[in-house]
């Protein structure tokens, strides 16, 4: 950067100005709602809510509800968030509305290269005791193509065709548990220990096992 600093300036400038928030990463599925759409939805005031198209080949609408339960912060990873969620249900002649059970929405970029994680899901017969129920999942798709660096960038390709490129990707999961630290007893807690080393290892490894 110090032996071209017209280039870096012309970064420099591009990602402060001209990019728009699609292009900077901002998942154009995603609709903020203002705060009197949230506390009508949720009855949270505190933390806007968001509505999120579905993925895959699910048509269901997602709703937030309250702050992120994590989000990555890594430079280089996938920037992983996780979000507790509810269906959005926009009928035609009622307001929208909230239905169905509080559920666990995850949203992560993957490699076009790798297996991605909603069929390592499906591949499964019988789960072990551990793992998160699989509800719906899949690549994001949105005007046709799914959600790439390189279609973000305006180079809108399928994935067969271009080079590797990272893929939106979303799970909805309808095991919504507690936090390890959390537990009430040694014994609690061991058994949550158990049960996540148990439910990740068949996720990683399937039938190796």
């Amino acid at each position: 950067m110090f032996e071209d600093t017209a280039t870096l300036i012309r970064v420099v400038r591009t990602l402060g100005c001209n990019l728009s928030v699609e292009e900077l990463g901002f998942d154009p599925t995603v609709r903020v709602l203002t705060d009197l759409e949230t506390q009508r939805l949720t009855g949270n005031t505190k933390y806007p809510s968001a509505v999120v198209s579905s993925c895959g080949n699910d048509s269901c609408q997602w709703c937030t509800i309250g702050p992120p339960i994590w989000v990555s912060l890594s430079l280089l990873g996938r920037g992983t968030n996780i979000w507790r969620v509810r269906e959005y249900v926009a009928g035609v002649n009622e307001d929208p509305h909230l239905r169905g059970n509080e559920m666990i929405m995850k949203t992560a970029w993957r490699s076009s290269t790798r297996t991605s994680e909603s069929d390592i899901y499906m591949s499964i017969d019988q789960p072990p005791k551990g793992l998160a129920k699989f509800e719906c999942g899949g690549d994001v798709w949105s005007a046709g193509y799914p959600i790439t660096v390189q279609n973000l960038r305006g180079k809108a390709v399928a994935l067969d065709i271009g080079p590797p490129t990272p893929v939106l990707h979303r799970l909805v999961l309808g095991t919504v548990g507690r936090p390890l630290w959390e537990y009430t007893s040694e014994l609690d807690l061991l058994t949550g220990f158990h049960a996540a080393l148990q439910g990740e290892s068949f996720r990683l490894f399937g039938n190796q096992l």
